[in-house]
């Protein structure tokens, strides 16, 4: 299951073996066809009120990640998520910007490979980490709200 992430370059100190792990869980997911993939994105990755920005559309709250891959693989028969570098934009290493490769096959068969900028804003949530926040930055998203809050 580490398949995302094992050539990762990560930032010094790294963040922890559970920031790994949440991470590889939600790649992994994002990649996978089975039926209940909305459902263990919505229990297993994020908290009850996160939010899940991508191009293709938002999802906030339990209910809506978990129907936020519904129509994942209408188009594609394959999909495949690689962390290529990570940064810390706190000292916790739970705010996080990630350089990526999505490598895709539609159903027709063409293949590409996109590159892709996202940032996971991590939290501790019942004794355990969960993304706040997951929001795709290139390819750009289609919603107003500012990348990163500025105090």
């Amino acid at each position: 299951m580490e398949y995302p992430t094992i050539s990762t370059s990560w930032p010094l100190p790294e963040p922890s073996q559970e920031v790994k792990n949440l991470l590889n869980l939600f790649f992994t997911l994002a990649d996978s066809k089975e039926e209940n993939v909305g459902s263990r994105l919505a229990k297993e990755v994020f908290t009850s009120d996160g939010e899940f920005l991508l191009p293709q559309g938002s999802f906030k709250g339990f209910l809506e990640i978990q129907e936020s891959r519904k129509d994942a693989w209408a188009i594609l028969q394959r999909r495949r998520h690689t962390v290529l570098k990570v940064y810390a934009n706190n000292s916790h290493g739970l705010d996080l910007i990630m350089i990526g490769k999505l490598d895709v096959t539609t159903v027709q068969g063409k293949q590409s490979s996109n590159q892709f900028v996202a940032r996971a804003l991590i939290e501790e949530r019942d004794s355990a980490l969960r993304l706040k926040l997951y929001r795709v930055i290139a390819p750009a998203v289609e919603d107003k709200s500012p990348i990163i809050e500025v105090p």
